[in-house]
């Protein structure tokens, strides 16, 4: 289980994605910069929940890797032969 995140955070990162789809992208540092570029924060703490929640939303958009998706292909085949 991850953590939690409230939803304050979640809201403000839906939001944000929402108003600015094109400034986000998979890589926490480049969605961190944005958000201190577009000055909705003061607090580090804060602009730092948002990015990685921004980060994790986009990965999950994206959906598995090239090799994470092989590796997911030969258990079900594994699973269906057994």
């Amino acid at each position: 289980m991850g953590r939690v995140k409230t939803k304050e955070i979640k809201r403000m990162s839906f939001s944000l994605m929402e108003k600015n789809p094109s400034l986000f992208t998979s890589e926490f540092a480049k969605n961190k910069k944005a958000i201190t570029e577009m000055k909705v924060f003061d607090e580090k703490r804060a602009i730092n929940k948002i990015a990685g929640y921004i980060t994790k939303t986009t990965k999950r958009k994206q959906g598995p890797k090239p090799a994470e998706a092989e590796v997911m292909e030969k258990e079900t085949k594994d699973q269906q032969e057994e």
